[in-house]
């Protein structure tokens, strides 16, 4: 994987799209394990700003695809969400964890 220190997608469109974003079942379940749900998500991914951005970084699968990874607080947890590119929806949320310590 690569990584870069500049967010390789528009964080506004990603805030518009939180919504109807596809959110993996890693993210899902990350997100209940912090006692959360969609829609908590959703506030959560609504309210990130450019100060949250921590890194970009490819896909395992495919060096061209990338990754913005954003670090936020919410409900007393460090977060650590992931985002891609989707094909069906604009985005997707493919991992929304507790943030190792």
């Amino acid at each position: 994987m690569t990584d870069k220190r500049k967010p390789s997608h528009d964080l506004a469109s990603i805030r518009r799209a939180a919504p109807v974003m596809v959110m993996t079942r890693a993210a899902l379940t990350g997100a209940q394990a912090m006692g959360m749900g969609r829609k908590d998500m959703e506030a959560v991914i609504g309210g990130l700003t450019h100060r949250n951005f921590y890194k970009s970084v490819t896909t395992h699968a495919d060096h061209r695809v990338w990754m913005d990874v954003y670090h936020a607080r919410a409900g007393g947890y460090d977060i650590y969400i992931k985002f891609v590119q989707d094909m069906v929806a604009e985005f997707a949320c493919t991992s929304f964890k507790e943030l190792d310590p």
